[in-house]
């Protein structure tokens, strides 16, 4: 009985590392993602004041 109970244990402790990993891998996926979104739109931003008319030449 004490054996089924730590298999048991095991089992649970195994996937719930798995549920852990996948959640923190996830979460710095969406964190790198944004990131990157917001160098690239602060890169578009930079000079607000530019001539509209420069970049047609």
């Amino acid at each position: 009985m004490v054996n089924l109970a730590a298999m048991v244990w095991r089992c649970l402790l195994e996937k719930r590392s798995m549920l852990v990993l996948v959640f923190r891998l996830w979460q710095v996926y969406i964190l790198s993602n944004t990131l990157k979104q917001e160098d690239s739109t602060s890169a578009q931003h930079e000079n607000p004041y530019q001539d509209p008319i420069a970049k047609f030449c």
